[in-house]
């Protein structure tokens, strides 16, 4: 069965969560491109993760959610931000897990360490290519200082050849809206 998840970053805080209309997961362009997937035929996951903001994010909690949905070879994976940086962490720590797609947007791994130990022991598994049958990152070179780090850190230890480059800040809503047709395409190459 085709199917896909997209994993949502971390906001600032509890504060803006309890102000915000929609949950995290439903923001930006995330629900936006589950509607894509589902259209087309993807059965298409967009969890909520618990305790979602600085400085509460909680590996264990994270990983106690995810590890619930199946991953197999025909799953696509979409992460945003944090989202990005906590799939690189899952995949790497489980040489195991084989998927169709990952695909890596204005990727997080907190290199001034906001969430504590969340990417303390971050090893990215070199082998993760050999187990994805296709990576691709996307990022914004006008982006927030340590998605720019991130990304760097990401590209020198996983040498890439599906990267994108554009110009829309952190791939926010405030920064393009709710559609991201340039990610779709990008996804429907492995619908």
């Amino acid at each position: 069965m085709k199917k896909a998840i997209i994993c949502h970053g971390v906001s600032s805080g509890f504060d803006k969560e309890l102000r915000a209309d929609t949950p995290n997961c439903s923001r930006n362009w995330l629900g936006w491109l589950q509607q894509k997937y589902i259209q087309s035929g993807v059965v298409c996951q967009n969890p909520l993760f618990p305790n979602a903001w600085v400085p509460a994010r909680n590996w264990a909690d994270d990983v106690n959610m995810f590890s619930r949905l199946e991953l197999d070879e025909d799953t696509r994976l979409v992460g945003h931000s944090c989202g990005a940086g906590f799939l690189l962490k899952y995949l790497s720590e489980r040489p195991e897990i084989r998927v169709r797609h990952l695909v890596l947007v204005a990727p997080w791994i907190d290199p001034q360490r906001k969430l504590g130990d969340y990417f303390a022991n971050l090893r990215l598994d070199k082998n993760l290519p050999e187990r994805v049958g296709r990576i691709d990152l996307i990022y914004s070179e006008n982006d927030r200082e340590g998605v720019i780090e991130s990304t760097e850190k990401i590209l020198e230890a996983l040498p890439l050849t599906n990267v994108m480059r554009l110009s829309k800040g952190h791939f926010n809503e405030e920064d393009m809206g709710r559609e991201f047709p340039e990610l779709w395409e990008v996804c429907k190459s492995e619908v």
